[in-house]
């Protein structure tokens, strides 16, 4: 085939359950024909196209959904709308991409979004804090619980150390931990030895 799909302007399509491959045009595409044209696709699969996988030529275009292609093979005119998520399994940019703002929550029922290791998580998390020169003390039940912090480590004065960990292994050993958020209470005087981080 030469192009799979083909959409002029005006259209109001729904593309659901689809697999494209090996068009030798464009797997799937928007002519600047018209205007408004808005699609919406849920579980389509585009590959192989010697041209695009998808090709957007109309600005006034909307395409939301979900699909599987190679986002390095696709083309969006300035203007086109486009709030789509994406996976691509293109070499070492695998993944989940999302085209259009994330929003997590409303604003009646607010929640935070964590990405791994780039935000806080306390999966696995081992906290251990030590007075000067003394025993260590296990924090870390009380680490991992909001409704059991803050709690109060053996003492803020130089020496006292605390340490953080995890439990977390894969076949290579254990892993680090990743993503610490910390809540200071009363305001730390930054220059005064109030808080030091060591790595």
């Amino acid at each position: 085939m030469a192009t799979g799909i083909e959409v002029d302007g005006g259209a109001k399509a729904h593309i659901s359950t689809t697999r494209i491959s090996d068009a030798t045009v464009d797997g799937f595409r928007v002519n600047d024909v018209g205007a408004n044209t808005e699609v919406s696709i849920q579980g389509v699969v585009i590959e192989g196209s010697i041209g695009f996988d998808i090709n957007l030529l109309s600005a006034t275009c909307l395409l939301s959904g979900n699909l599987h292609l190679s986002l390095n093979n696709t083309n969006f005119i300035e203007g086109a709308k486009v709030y789509v998520s994406i996976m691509d399994l293109q070499e070492d940019d695998e993944g989940f991409n999302i085209l259009g703002e994330l929003h997590v929550g409303v604003a009646e029922s607010g929640t935070e979004s964590v990405f791994g290791e780039g935000d806080s998580y306390t999966r696995g998390m081992l906290v251990y804090s030590q007075a000067v020169g003394g025993a260590f003390t296990d924090r870390s039940t009380e680490a991992r619980s909001a409704s059991s912090s803050p709690f109060t480590f053996d003492g803020i004065v130089a020496e006292n150390a605390i340490y953080i960990g995890s439990l977390l292994e894969n076949n290579l050993g254990s892993l680090e931990h990743f993503g610490i958020k910390t809540k200071t209470l009363t305001a730390a005087v930054l220059g005064a030895g109030s808080i030091v981080f060591e790595y």
